[in-house]
């Protein structure tokens, strides 16, 4: 009987570790009619975690989008650094945008917030937040388009 009884305990013990480790390990929430958050089964399970010291540039300051392109790369914005960082698809590190061609002179990132690489022209463009433009930059870090805010207008605020 207590061989049967500890055989029992070690199964359930098993099957125990085995149902905690699948679980997620955050939980998650929706937003139900009165804009209350509410426990919800989670949508994905994270499989890797990376950081900006485990890929080799330093800490992260303030990311504000990443992008994953065409071509399996994986750019990240990385605002209060004033840089993209760009992986390859298998999360090592590429390269490192901080600065750009513009023409003469050496072009500079103010709070860089949103990316995207044109499949079929090559272009990288980034909305560059501080400096009021999006820019696109070709393969060798050129500026080929620049695209500045738009001055006030009696149509729009």
């Amino acid at each position: 009987m207590k061989k049967i009884t500890a055989l029992l305990f070690c199964i359930v013990l098993l099957l125990g570790a085995a149902l905690s480790a699948s679980a997620a390990t955050y939980e998650s929430y929706t937003y139900n009619s009165r804009s209350e958050a509410v426990k919800s089964p989670a949508a994905y399970e994270p499989t890797n975690q990376l950081s900006g010291g485990s890929i080799g540039v330093g800490d992260f300051s303030t990311p504000a989008d990443i992008y994953r392109a065409y071509d399996g790369k994986i750019y990240i914005c990385d605002s209060g650094n004033n840089r993209i960082v760009i992986l390859n698809g298998d999360y090592s590190l590429n390269r490192v945008i901080d600065e750009f061609k513009d023409g003469h002179f050496t072009g500079k990132f103010e709070n860089p917030s949103g990316i995207f690489a044109d499949k079929n022209t090559g272009i990288l463009y980034i909305a560059d937040t501080d400096n009021a433009r999006v820019i696109g930059l070709d393969g060798e870090l050129n500026m080929v388009k620049r695209f500045d805010r738009p001055e006030k207008s009696d149509l729009f605020a």
